[in-house]
């Protein structure tokens, strides 16, 4: 085996990580559906914020998820610098995109 660009390739030129999905009968359909499921939703609270800041229960009005879920995903974004906390209305902070997020 030897390495390029960062892959691990067999002498038969097939990559290793697909033959050891392939081993193992690749990837379930759970895993599948959880992952697109989780896609989904990231894609409909960004949908939601590209109309401008939102707090929690705002998000959750406009995008059915529950508002825990989207809690979860709003501080993992803050984390990372895709999501701007802003401004405290009631007991709630507003959310907004980070600039280079919306487009």
């Amino acid at each position: 085996m030897s390495g390029t660009g960062g892959k691990i390739e067999s002498r038969s030129g097939v990559n290793a990580m697909q033959i050891a999905r392939q081993r193992r009968g690749g990837i379930s359909k759970q895993l599948m559906e959880c992952s697109r499921e989780q896609a989904r939703m990231r894609q409909k609270i960004c949908e939601a914020l590209k109309h401008g800041p939102m707090t929690v229960p705002e998000i959750q009005s406009a995008t059915g998820i529950p508002a825990d879920r989207i809690f979860w995903y709003l501080m993992a974004w803050k984390k990372y610098g895709k999501i701007l906390e802003g401004e405290q209305c009631e007991d709630y902070f507003k959310y907004s995109l980070a600039k280079d997020q919306g487009k």
